[in-house]
């Protein structure tokens, strides 16, 4: 095992005392960032609730969404929004 890290720094230390130049191709403008376009301000999430819950709770609230395949803290959101909707 040392004498493959023996060659891989001398394979280091080769290419480091080569002058190679690396180019990133978005500062020359051939490729865009890429990435998921970013949300408008009305629809970023930036206040959080924390809620306190019960082991048993928990539980029943986890092995739901795990059957439904949804994470808890959507389904939590999604009935509370509907909720508040319903009764209003």
């Amino acid at each position: 095992m040392m004498d493959a890290i023996g060659k891989l720094n001398k394979t280091n230390k080769a290419a480091k005392s080569k002058d190679v130049k690396v180019t990133d191709s978005r500062k020359l403008g051939s490729h865009s960032a890429g990435g998921r376009p970013k949300k408008k301000a009305n629809e970023k999430r930036t206040h959080k609730i924390t809620v306190y819950f019960s082991t048993d709770e928990l539980d029943t609230i986890q092995s739901y969404c795990e059957s439904m395949g949804v994470q808890p803290a959507v389904f939590l959101r999604t009935q509370a929004i509907n909720s508040a909707k319903n009764n209003f």
